[in-house]
C-alpha cells in the first residue's frame, strides 16, 4: 500500500506555530485524509527551536497542506512511499 509523507521543519514562529495548532485541531475534531505521523520540537540555541512536523495521507495533499504552510519560511518535503515486494 503506497501513502504520501509530508515533512515541515523550520524555526518556530508564532505562525509556524498557530499552523500546526490548526492542523493538530483538524485531525482531533474532524474527519480529514491524513494524520500527523510525528511532531518534535528540538532547542538548537537559548532562544530558538526547531519544529518538525510529519503528516502522512493516503491521498495527495500537496496543494493542499503548500498554500497552509506558504509563507513560513519552512522547509517541506514530500515523499511518496510504496510498498515493493
Amino acid at each position: 500500500m503506497s501513502y504520501f509523507e509530508y515533512v515541515f521543519s523550520g524555526v518556530l514562529t508564532p505562525e509556524f506555530e498557530e499552523k500546526t495548532n490548526e492542523i493538530y485541531k483538524q485531525t482531533t475534531e474532524n474527519f480529514v485524509p491524513f494524520s500527523i505521523h510525528k511532531y518534535t520540537d528540538e532547542v538548537f540555541s537559548e532562544d530558538k527551536k526547531k519544529r518538525t512536523l510529519v503528516i502522512y495521507s493516503q491521498l495527495n495533499m500537496r496543494e493542499y497542506l503548500f498554500n497552509k504552510f506558504s509563507g513560513s519560511g519552512l522547509e517541506m518535503r514530500m515523499y511518496l512511499k510504496q510498498e515493493i515486494i
